[in-house]
């Protein structure tokens, strides 16, 4: 038994190792709230130095990659959900048959 390992519970405790998430949702909040600043300055330094057309060129390529971006997570949910399904019925049954008359 390894001492003062936090990650492990200890015996009798129902609830685990305690965990503190105050100061990991505050930083997350602060950095999604710099994430939406830099997409502001971002958009007006580009609006301002390429103009409309450049601006909407910009846009649209920005279009073209999140759409890929989809297509190809899609794919790559589903076939990991395939993989695991697969390697699940390979190994057995999942849950044992009720011994029933």
């Amino acid at each position: 038994m390894r001492a003062g390992d936090r990650a492990q519970p200890r015996r009798g405790d129902a609830a685990g190792p305690e965990r503190s998430f105050g100061s990991s949702a505050v930083l997350a909040s602060l950095a999604l709230a710099g994430s939406f600043a830099a997409l502001g300055l971002n958009s007006i330094s580009i609006s301002r130095i390429e103009g409309p057309d450049g601006a909407g060129l910009i846009a649209l390529s920005s279009q073209f990659i999140f759409l890929a971006t989809f297509v190809a997570g899609a794919g790559l949910r589903t076939s990991v959900t395939y993989r695991v399904g697969a390697s699940a019925r390979a190994s057995g049954p999942l849950a044992a048959p009720c011994g029933g008359p």
